[in-house]
């Protein structure tokens, strides 16, 4: 993708970069979530899994390395701005929004067709520059529709975009299927070594 500045020249005001909620005008963790070219409702539904996979995130190993910055966990619905699926170039803001996470449904044949998702369900949806020197900040996660219901694929797909795990395709069983589905269900995902020891320092 090439890099296009949608608001106007960046690196204004007093914003400043660091840390893992990425810019100084963030006071806490927050994640906002949206739909794209699916029922509304859908963004509800994925709002209220998201709130519910927070024992499961703060539970992990290196949270304790990032609580200090993450504190307050808020999901919102509505995200600012449109998906960078549906573009052709990568955002440059010149105000990066409040949310860390931009959450996305979106139809699966749509996450197929985006080259940034093979890998991985992770875009960068805001860019924020200093002359020519441009960092992603806002981190965009696409969940399908079916997949709002798995209670440990959510809370997985969480876990990469706040950078507890390193980015990757990732699958986890269905708790909420019956035993046999569980066991012949095809993965939404290729299933994929995760190192056990990530690096939360490490930014998307």
């Amino acid at each position: 993708m090439e890099w296009a500045r949608e608001d106007g020249p960046s690196g204004k005001g007093d914003i400043t970069l660091g840390g893992f909620l990425l810019t100084s005008n963030r006071l806490n963790l927050q994640v906002c979530v949206d739909s794209v070219d699916v029922d509304s409702a859908l963004a509800v539904q994925a709002a209220e899994a998201i709130e519910a996979s927070w024992p499961t995130v703060m539970a992990h190993e290196l949270w304790s390395s990032v609580a200090s910055e993450y504190t307050d966990p808020q999901v919102s619905t509505s995200c600012p701005g449109s998906p960078i699926i549906s573009h052709t170039r990568r955002a440059v803001v010149e105000s990066p929004s409040i949310y860390r996470v931009h959450v996305y449904v979106a139809p699966p044949e749509l996450i197929a067709s985006s080259p940034e998702l093979r890998t991985a369900r992770l875009t960068s949806e805001e860019n924020f520059c200093f002359d020519d020197d441009c960092s992603q900040v806002t981190t965009g996660l696409y969940i399908q529709p079916e997949e709002i219901t798995n209670a440990n694929l959510v809370a997985a797909y969480a876990i990469q975009a706040l950078t507890l795990e390193p980015p990757g395709p990732i699958y986890v069983p269905d708790e909420s299927a019956t035993p046999a589905a569980s066991a012949t269900a095809a993965p939404s995902m290729p299933a994929t070594d995760v190192p056990s020891t990530p690096t939360p320092a490490a930014q998307p």
